[in-house]
């Protein structure tokens, strides 16, 4: 395993500011109200603008959370961009597409729990004092991860290897090596509730896990031109 020197472990905001010869303070963000019909909600944002930052088992994650937060009256609200290549999560109150900046200040600052990947989203959850659930896949957490008030977060990493891949475009995507049932542990706990029963486990996944699937067994022998692809 590679040994990382105190240089490579700076986070992004302490080289620049090394390399300028200068300081960071906190950033100020402002809010503007936008009507939430909820009392008590946690927001979650699926996507990243880089593709190795993107989980593909979020649905996983809310199929879990989803009957426990809902028997305690909490809802799950979506935030960030709405993609036409990517589907609301299912049982989500859907905002994609709808905050601007400071309305999604206002949306994270009043929840109770904020998940996403390393997103912009994830930044706000750490500057509104706002507790986070936060995944990272090709970029290492200790680059990237809100610095401001790093006891707010709870990270999930992958597994890195020395031929781990840091592209962006990879195919192979470290940050599905996560399981999602200790993402949705962490989420039940953070919002101050207690399993009644445990989630269920995981016992293999891979790249094609979250592609449908449809198998078909015959009630008969085939002819030779059914056969033909």
């Amino acid at each position: 395993m590679a040994i990382l020197t105190p240089i490579q472990i700076m986070h992004l905001l302490d080289r620049f500011a090394s390399t300028c010869g200068t300081t960071y303070s906190s950033p100020k963000l402002d809010e503007a109200f936008f009507p939430i019909p909820f009392e008590t909600y946690i927001t979650i944002n699926q996507v990243c603008s880089q593709t190795n930052q993107n989980y593909d088992y979020w649905p996983d994650v809310v199929h879990e959370i989803l009957p426990i937060l809902r028997a305690a009256k909490i809802t799950i609200i979506e935030i960030g961009d709405r993609l036409e290549n990517v589907k609301s999560l299912a049982g989500t109150y859907d905002l994609r597409g709808t905050l601007n900046i400071k309305q999604m200040s206002y949306v994270i600052k009043n929840s109770i729990l904020h998940v996403s990947g390393d997103s912009f989203c994830a930044d706000i959850a750490n500057l509104t004092d706002t507790k986070s659930c936060q995944i990272f896949g090709g970029t290492p957490a200790y680059l990237t991860a809100p610095p401001w008030q790093p006891k707010l977060v709870n990270l999930f990493s992958p597994s890195m290897s020395e031929d781990s891949s840091f592209l962006f475009s990879a195919e192979n995507k470290p940050i599905n090596s996560i399981r999602p049932e200790s993402i949705s542990t962490s989420i039940i706990k953070e919002v101050g509730l207690n399993l009644s029963r445990p989630l269920a486990s995981t016992i293999a996944i891979g790249d094609k896990y979250h592609l449908p699937v449809i198998d078909i067994v015959p009630d008969h022998v085939p002819g030779p031109g059914q056969l033909a692809g």
